[in-house]
């Protein structure tokens, strides 16, 4: 019983190509958060440790005055950090971590960013090709959202 199709009507290559119209015909827009979290060069180091704690947060756009983005923090980039300097971090107290480190050498400079009227499949090929986890979305070189892999997933699941 478990091997039978549970669409007997389609082909799974009916469904496949269905996915793929459906993907094509979605835009960023439909999918991004538009509610966004950003961080700036100037913020410390544990206030951008806190906003990644206190807000599950996994990926935070750094823009600057006019919201253009000029970096992107993840939190593998605080994994990385965190366990390369570990044993200063462990003896060390808040303002001397944030002597030690500043936003602007944690960042990724120049993120790959997308447009929020990208087609989704323009968005997952960058994901795949470049081997990350979140765009920022602007229009007018303005931050208006950021779209993740999880998002992705999520409306692939709906």
């Amino acid at each position: 019983m478990s091997d039978q199709n549970p669409l007997p009507n389609f082909k799974k290559i009916d469904l496949i190509s269905m996915f793929m119209e459906k993907i094509k015909a979605t835009k960023v827009s439909d999918l991004m958060s538009r509610n966004i979290l950003v961080g700036h060069v100037t913020n410390s180091f544990t206030h951008t440790l806190r906003i990644f704690s206190e807000m599950n947060s996994h990926h935070l756009p750094i823009v600057n005055t006019r919201r253009e983005v000029i970096g992107m923090v993840s939190s593998n980039d605080l994994l990385d950090l965190l366990i390369l300097k570990l044993p200063t971090i462990i003896q060390s107290d808040e303002k001397t971590l944030n002597q030690m480190i500043n936003i602007r050498e944690l960042m990724t400079p120049h993120p790959q960013v997308i447009s929020s009227e990208t087609p989704l499949s323009k968005a997952l090929n960058v994901f795949s090709k470049k081997n990350i986890h979140a765009l920022p979305v602007i229009d007018k070189n303005e931050l208006v959202g950021i779209i993740t892999s999880n998002d992705l997933l999520l409306a692939i699941n709906a």
